[in-house]
C-alpha cells in the first residue's frame, strides 16, 4: 500500500534504524557473567529483538526463580549496555537515506522502540541524526512504567493529536506491524533487520534470485510456477507458523504481503 502522503512517520531503531546486533548480545553476556548465571544453551536460545524480561524467560525457562532472574537482569543490563559506548553498533544506510528523504519532504518523523530512551538518545547524538526527529517514544517514556509497543504508540498519537490514518510505523518484526496495526497506523517493513532480513532472504532462495525486499512482486521472478508456489506455501507454514491457502496466496502481491501475513 501506498502511504506516501501521510505526514507521520514512526521509525522503530533496533533492526530498523540501527544494527545494534552486537552490543545487545555482548551486554548480555557480561550481564549473565556479573550474575554469576551459567546458560549452556545460550547461543542456541538467544535472540536479539525480545524484551529483556521475554529473553530472559527464554533463556531460563526451567528455573523456578526466573522471575528473580528478569529482576536482576534488568537492574543490571542498562549500566552495563550503556557504559561499553557501542563500539559495534551502526546505522543502516539504507535507512538513514530514507529518513533524510522524508525528513526534506517535510514529513514528521518519530522513533518508537522497546529500547530504553537513555541508549536511543545516546546513539542518535553519536550518529548526528537526533535532530532529525521531532520525539523519541521508548518503552520507559512514561515515568514508572515500562509500555509495550502498543501503548506507547498510543501515547504518542494521543498526546501529539495524531490521526492515525496520517502516521505509518516503520519495522523489521511483527512486534513493530502489531503495534501499528493495534492504533490503526499504515505499517511498513524495511528490507534488512532481525525480523524481515532473515524473512527476504529465505524468500530470496525459494524464489532462486540473488535478492528479495519488501516491494519484489514474487510472481513476476524469473522462475515462477506453481511447484515455487507451494515451496513459498511450505516456508510460511513451517518456518512462520502461518498456513495460506493457494487463494491467499494470490491475494498477496509484493514480499512485504507475504511477511505481514505472518504477523
Amino acid at each position: 500500500m501506498d502511504f506516501s502522503a501521510r505526514k507521520h512517520w514512526f521509525f522503530d531503531f533496533d533492526g530498523t534504524l540501527f544494527d545494534t546486533e552486537e552490543d545487545i548480545k555482548l551486554a548480555w553476556v557480561a550481564v549473565l557473567k556479573l550474575l554469576k548465571l551459567e546458560t549452556p544453551d545460550f547461543e542456541a536460545r538467544y535472540k536479539t529483538g525480545p524484551s529483556l524480561p521475554d529473553m530472559a524467560r527464554t533463556l531460563f525457562p526451567d528455573r523456578p526463580d526466573v522471575e528473580r532472574i528478569v529482576a536482576d537482569v534488568k537492574a543490571n543490563f542498562g549500566r552495563v549496555y550503556d557504559d561499553a559506548g557501542f563500539p559495534n553498533t551502526k546505522p543502516y544506510p539504507e535507512a538513514i537515506a530514507w529518513i533524510k528523504a522524508l525528513k526534506a519532504s517535510g514529513k514528521e518523523l518519530y522513533v518508537a522502540t522497546n529500547k530504553r530512551r537513555r541508549p536511543t538518545v545516546m546513539l542518535l547524538e553519536k550518529f548526528g541524526l537526533l535532530g532529525l526527529f521531532t520525539e523519541v517514544y521508548t518503552s520507559d517514556c512514561l515515568p514508572g512504567r515500562t509500555l509495550r509497543k502498543p501503548e506507547y504508540l498510543a501515547h504518542a498519537l494521543e498526546t501529539r493529536g495524531i490521526d492515525p490514518a496520517d502516521a505509518v510505523m516503520v519495522g523489521d518484526t511483527a512486534i513493530d506491524v502489531q503495534g501499528g496495526r493495534a492504533n490503526g497506523m499504515g505499517v511498513k517493513t524495511v528490507d534488512w533487520g532481525y525480523g524481515t532480513g532473515p524473512f527476504y532472504a529465505r524468500l530470496a532462495r525459494i524464489l532462486d534470485v540473488p535478492r528479495v525486499g519488501a516491494g519484489t512482486k514474487f510472481r513476476e521472478t524469473p522462475e515462477w510456477c506453481s511447484l515455487v508456489a507451494f515451496g513459498v506455501l511450505a516456508f510460511l507454514e513451517n518456518s512462520c507458523g502461518t498456513a495460506l491457502s493457494v487463494d491467499d496466496l494470490a491475494a498477496c502481491e509484493t514480499a512485504e504481503d507475504l511477511f505481514l501475513r505472518t504477523c
